[in-house]
């Protein structure tokens, strides 16, 4: 696929269709991030667009019609919260829920001691609790209750919605909200890679629906303290690898993003899912 000039333009308002995944920086929603490429890609779009009318209409040839662009992105990640994002353009988006199921990855810190009405580090602390008695071993004999098919509740400050609002938002005006009853999700493996207390690093591999900052809160209590997530990196989601392809925010850019949607169009073979109607 070339990814400049006129045939930058043609790309963008033609073939453009598939999945790219970007770094989410802290700090912004996965919805900020989706706007943010959204305006970049509109611009390179409406300027090669000009490029390529001005250049056949010398010719006497008639111009492109403009299209819209279709964007959106395959999992929401917390503003607080950092790594991949998977994005799909164009035909791209009706790819992101068949293309991500299931597999993901994270790095997250846990905090001892001190549990949070959100539970994370953004929230005001509710509850503390001495943690001294907390050791490698018990956190690591501990997480092994929460790997398999497991039921977990999710939390109040979640996505999930009530009367078509957000848990989170309700939350947040502080509405009362009844949670939601426990549900079936997979961890495939966790893994305790660094204890400096009261900071604990987990290497989480799970399925989707899973929430991170629960698991966090319920793995405290079974340690007989409180918890709370003070970071998390998605590391991985689907096939994307944050190391491998997520693009940091220096490269959101017409060409690195045209590159990085055909990269996985030749690595997944989508090219006949993602064939123009």
């Amino acid at each position: 696929m070339m990814c400049s000039g006129v045939s930058a333009m043609k790309s963008l308002a033609s073939n453009l269709n598939g999945l790219f995944a970007v770094v989410k920086p802290t700090g912004i929603t996965s919805a900020g991030v989706v706007n943010q490429l959204k305006r970049i890609l509109t611009k390179e779009h409406k300027k090669q667009l000009q490029e390529y009318s001005n250049h056949h209409t010398r010719s006497g040839k008639v111009g492109a019609p403009y299209k819209k662009l279709r964007i959106g992105h395959g999992g929401t990640l917390d503003s607080n919260a950092s790594g991949v994002l998977v994005i799909g353009v164009g035909l791209g988006t009706k790819l992101l829920a068949s293309q991500l199921k299931g597999n993901k990855r994270y790095r997250a810190v846990g905090c001892l001691g001190t549990s949070t009405d959100t539970q994370d580090v953004l929230g005001k602390i509710t509850q503390r609790s001495p943690a001294d008695h907390v050791t490698l071993n018990l956190i690591t004999s501990s997480l092994q209750r929460y790997v398999g098919n497991i039921m977990q509740i999710p939390p109040l400050y979640s996505a999930l919605k009530v009367g078509g609002v957000r848990m989170s938002d309700l939350a947040v005006r502080g509405e009362p909200i009844a949670p939601k009853p426990a549900r079936p999700v997979t961890v495939h493996s966790l893994e305790c890679v660094q204890f400096s207390p009261p900071y604990f690093t987990l290497d989480i591999h799970c399925g989707g629906g899973f929430y991170v900052r629960q698991l966090i809160q319920d793995l405290g209590q079974d340690m007989g303290t409180n918890a709370h997530l003070a970071e998390l990196t998605r590391t991985q989601q689907g096939p994307f690898t944050l190391a491998k392809h997520a693009l940091a925010e220096d490269k959101w850019t017409l060409e690195h993003i045209c590159e990085a949607v055909q990269e996985f169009t030749e690595i997944a073979e989508l090219e006949n899912l993602i064939k123009p109607p």
